[in-house]
């Protein structure tokens, strides 16, 4: 499941600030030249994203209100694609009133021009069943150099265990960005900035007015940033903060909203309330029949788990309260499909009706950096899996989403997470997931081949284990046999647009081998260069991780999707009227991070090339940015040699 603050973030951008008659009188030549200047490059600038959140009590209990500003300035011709627009929402948060209108320059004034058509729309993200979310879409009017495009909007949020964020950075360079909120003494109040990047230049400040208190961050010329696919999502290092209800006080008691991983607990357990039961008459026979000549409980543990993840559809629900609580065991086995809560509950309730121990868990994966030892929250946590306690009383993850990890193999987008386990009413454990170490998710590829005038001929092997075993098992299994020389070609970093896969088999297509093996036939037609009596070629066909490069000045992280060892091995028979002229020296790079050594072996007239390439991270930044950079400049510069024949 998603968590739907940061789904809809950008609904949290911007502030209500009424614009004074002055800023339409004021010098719009003269301020289109002052940041075309002072952000060069750009096509727009966000001029100002302020925020207002009050918070005051209502019936007993807080309200939150928000008033939003956002305005942009357009600081060249072809930048007509910003006249589209969506503003979001859903059902938690409530859409009062909204404007927007350009302000078109004309000499030096501004003429308001206001937008009259708001569209309202359900947005279906891929992969949604069901999406609560909706959109208002609407198209500014006359969008030219200079013009700014502004959007007012007043929200409520009723529900107050979601929480506030606020983001400073941008695609697009932010002029200033202001954050403001106001709460009463008889409220708690939380917060967080999280980020990397330019968190100094965030001011905050704080005061008392009467039973009230008003904290303000503000930020000014802020960089925008671009990201790249492998950066990790922009959360981790672009400036923001979380606010959070912790607790409030009504008729002299303390109400506790989620102040503490306890409070956390508390809401996520309530959210069990339709799981919590005896397992039903259908879910407890499917039990017996999967479990059946089964004495070992890992035994049963393992065909109910590849049960539901083969037979039970993963459908994504987010509508409303749907998108945090589960459905019971019955009806997920009823439709046979379900989201991760859902799948999660069947998994329980299949396991329970065996007497074995099995719990829910809440878990946040790698797309979002917070943990609930941090700053508990309800965004920690957008998936749910199942946890078995094994014999020894050791947890064991079960993600029934995934369709071919093997029982033990944890998915690679939650580990090194922190997930909070069930254990009873008022009982939990935070527990982190083990990183996976490289050696559990391979990649080993050999390849033999020969020469047929200038086109290299060749069969090659592909093994996979983890992580990777999984993905490949789950591209084939969703292709047909026409398709899968188009599959392989799509994951193998070859060295040559002109490899041609001629033909594709695979191995135990049920993946119920540890191992997931690929065989293959190819050709690279013009591979060799011939001159007179030598011959060059470049026994690297594979060169993984491909044209990854990393500039010396990056300042955003790098995330790799697991840890992994990739091996590749390429077999050359040297023609009988050929000589090697010389064994090429070998190459390396190690770092406990990452790293690759590169040898090459002559045996029985066969010319041997062994290459291993580890990454032993999930996101690494700072000073370690230079050396991986430095270890992919040596592993390019081993890719590009070349060995040599002579002829006889």
């Amino acid at each position: 499941m998603r968590s739907g603050p940061f789904k809809i973030f950008i609904v949290f951008q911007w502030i209500l600030f009424s614009l004074c008659p002055g800023q339409l009188r004021s010098q719009a030549s003269a301020e289109l030249l002052r940041f075309q200047q002072k952000y060069p490059g750009n096509s727009m600038v966000y001029e100002l994203e302020q925020q207002e959140m009050t918070v005051e009590m209502k019936k007993g209990k807080p309200l939150i209100r928000m008033k939003e500003y956002s305005s942009r300035i357009v600081l060249q011709d072809n930048a007509t694609i910003l006249s589209d627009y969506k503003y979001y929402f859903n059902k938690t948060h409530q859409l009062k009133d909204i404007h927007a209108y350009s302000l078109v320059p004309e000499g030096d004034r501004y003429n308001k021009v206001p937008v009259k058509d708001f569209v309202r729309t359900s947005e279906i993200d891929d992969g949604i069943f069901y999406d609560d979310e909706y959109a208002y879409n609407f198209n500014f009017k006359s969008v030219g150099k200079g013009t700014k495009l502004v959007v007012e909007s007043e929200t409520e949020l009723p529900e107050l265990f979601i929480p506030v964020t606020f983001t400073f950075k941008r695609h697009a360079p932010v002029e200033k960005a202001r954050l403001s909120l106001s709460y009463p003494g008889n409220v708690k109040i939380r917060y967080r900035l999280f980020g990397d990047s330019d968190t100094s230049l965030i001011k905050c400040t704080s005061i008392r007015q009467g039973n009230k208190t008003i904290i303000t961050w503000e930020a000014d010329e802020i960089k925008g940033f671009e990201t790249d696919n492998v950066a990790p999502d922009s959360r981790y290092f672009i400036p923001h903060i979380i606010i959070q209800v912790a607790a409030y006080e009504a008729e002299g008691q303390i109400v506790p909203v989620i102040g503490t991983v306890g409070d956390l607990y508390t809401y996520c357990y309530k959210n069990l309330k339709d799981t919590i039961q005896a397992v039903g008459s259908k879910v407890k026979k499917l039990s017996d029949s999967l479990s059946e000549g089964k004495e070992r409980d890992e035994d049963k543990v393992n065909a109910i788990y590849q049960w539901v993840q083969r037979q039970i559809r993963y459908v994504a629900i987010e509508d409303g309260e749907n998108g945090v609580v589960p459905c019971n065991a019955e009806l997920v086995l009823q439709r046979m499909y379900g989201d991760c809560k859902g799948k999660t509950s069947l998994l329980v309730g299949l396991l329970r009706s065996q007497n074995l121990k099995v719990s829910y868990a809440w878990v946040g994966t790698r797309s979002i950096p917070y943990s609930f030892s941090e700053f508990p929250q309800r965004g920690c946590s957008n998936h749910m899996v199942a946890v078995w306690w094994n014999e020894k009383g050791e947890p064991v993850i079960l993600d029934g989403t995934t369709q071919f990890h093997r029982m033990y193999e944890i998915p690679a987008a939650i580990q090194g997470k922190e997930c909070m386990i069930e254990k009873g009413v008022n009982d939990y454990m935070i527990y982190s997931i083990p990183v996976a170490p490289p050696s559990a998710n391979t990649c080993i590829d050999s390849m033999y081949i020969s020469f047929s005038g200038k086109t290299l001929v060749g069969t090659g092997t592909e093994s996979y284990t983890g992580d990777r075993r999984a993905e490949m098992l789950y591209l084939f299994s969703r292709s047909d046999t026409s398709h899968y020389s188009e599959i392989l070609s799509s994951k193998l970093p070859k060295a040559s647009n002109k490899f041609i896969v001629n033909s594709v088999s695979i191995q135990d297509p049920s993946g119920a081998s540890k191992s997931f093996i690929v065989n293959f036939s190819f050709t690279v037609p013009d591979y060799l260069t011939q001159d007179k009596d030598r011959i060059y070629v470049n026994l690297n066909l594979d060169r993984f991780p491909g044209n990854l490069s990393i500039d010396d000045d990056r300042t955003m992280p790098v995330e790799a999707e697991q840890p992994f060892d990739n091996i590749f091995r390429c077999t050359l028979k040297i023609p009988e009227s050929y000589i090697l002229e010389k064994i090429p020296d070998s190459s390396e790079f190690n770092e406990p991070e990452f790293g690759f050594s590169q040898h090459y072996s002559l045996k029985n007239g066969s010319l041997t090339l062994t290459t291993r390439v580890y990454f032993a991270f999930q996101v690494i930044n700072g000073e370690k940015m230079k050396s991986f950079s430095r270890m992919l400049s040596a592993l390019h510069r081993a890719y590009s040699k070349s060995i040599v024949l002579i002829k006889k």
